[in-house]
């Protein structure tokens, strides 16, 4: 059935819980608050195939599903959101190649990549001038001397600094917008290419986000992916399957802030009964608990489109509509909940309200996903 899980991905699931619980956890206030990167725990990732759930077992990956995938973001995010992010950019990478990537860059860069011996992967799209219409990007690949020459900047790019492999999108012929953009393979020794340092952030501290340089930067014919005019397709592509993961990060964040706020309203209130006891914490909590199971199951119907093959843009959009939005109300929420307890500023809902946050702007901004949902009605009617 549609909200039915599978044997395989419960035992999935419970699996990458205990990882979260063990490994993932207990640092994520150090990370948080020295803003470092999850270098130690991406082995243990990479071992239980985190960075390649839906590759193909043929180039290294665990091919569990799209469900599976937004099972492991979730628990991921609600142990630690910078570690999560971290996972979904690099999967999101893997799965652009496996699909749009010719077989030699397949083996060469998915196989490694999904193994963890190219560390992460990097998404490079968003420019400062072109906001949230990518196809505005103005970024250039010019063909010259069998190479394309790349010469522009990329901004707040995940793991732009860390990655062993960035898929960058330039345009590579002024006469079209949409269609006069290409995907690149750009590898982080590449001549001309540079990347900032990394930003100091509300939340996410943990993941790294840069900016980055590309001054005559000359990559190899064979990295382009496709064919010259396909990047945008490949871009929102991976997009549609993008936000199913961010839908899943967001009711992870949620789900710890609420997990918290039922903890400390539980507790003893000052000698009296305990807080939960009062009908005006109970509605609380009753009205945030059924936003988080409302938010799941559009990203499960979302999950289950993508691993059926029908289209799943529409549905990939409502969840993250939806599921962003209910997971920053549910977060301030439990931030109430929480009183004093949840000021301090390294605290676990602190932190989760400041993770929380970006989830509505990144990867198509609510107002964007508003705008594909109404356009996908008004195409199927």
């Amino acid at each position: 059935m549609l909200f039915e899980l599978s044997p395989s991905e419960r035992l999935f699931h419970q699996q990458v819980s205990t990882l979260c619980a063990e490994l993932v956890a207990p640092r994520a206030r150090e990370r948080d608050v020295a803003g470092t990167f999850p270098s130690d725990i991406l082995p243990y990732l990479t071992e239980m195939g985190l960075l390649g759930v839906n590759v193909p077992q043929a180039y290294g990956g665990s091919a569990r599903g799209s469900v599976a995938y937004a099972l492991a973001i979730r628990e991921l995010a609600s142990a630690d959101a910078s570690v999560a992010v971290t996972v979904a950019v690099t999967n999101m990478v893997a799965e652009i190649l496996c699909r749009f990537g010719s077989e030699d860059q397949k083996q060469k860069f998915v196989v490694p990549l999904v193994s963890g011996k190219l560390g992460v992967g990097s998404f490079a799209l968003s420019e400062s001038n072109s906001g949230s219409d990518a196809a505005s990007l103005r970024t250039q690949a010019a063909l010259t001397d069998g190479c394309y020459v790349l010469t522009g900047s990329k901004s707040w790019i995940t793991s732009g600094d860390r990655a062993g492999v960035i898929i960058v999108y330039a345009r590579t012929s002024m006469a079209h917008k949409q269609r006069g953009i290409s995907a690149f393979i750009v590898e982080p020794g590449f001549t001309g290419f540079a990347s900032g340092k990394s930003e100091h952030k509300l939340g996410l501290r943990g993941s790294s986000t840069v900016s980055l340089t590309f001054d005559e930067c000359r990559v190899p014919v064979t990295n382009l992916i496709g064919h010259e005019g396909m990047g945008f397709t490949i871009a929102m592509t991976a997009l549609d399957g993008g936000r199913i993961g961010i839908a899943a990060q967001a009711i992870g964040i949620a789900s710890s802030a609420f997990n918290e706020a039922v903890r400390i309203v539980s507790g003893p209130g000052g000698g009296k009964a305990a807080l939960s006891e009062t009908y005006s914490v109970q509605n609380v909590i009753a009205n945030i608990a059924t936003e988080l199971d409302a938010a799941w199951l559009l990203t499960l119907r979302a999950a289950r489109s993508k691993d059926s093959g029908e289209p799943f843009t529409r549905e990939a959009a409502m969840a993250k509509l939806y599921s962003t939005e209910a997971a920053n109300r549910v977060c301030e929420a439990a931030l109430r909940l929480g009183g004093s307890q949840a000021l301090v500023a390294d605290s676990a809902l602190s932190r989760a309200l400041r993770d929380v946050r970006v989830t509505t702007i990144y990867e198509g901004t609510s107002e964007v996903q508003r705008i594909v949902i109404a356009r996908e009605c008004f195409r199927n009617r």
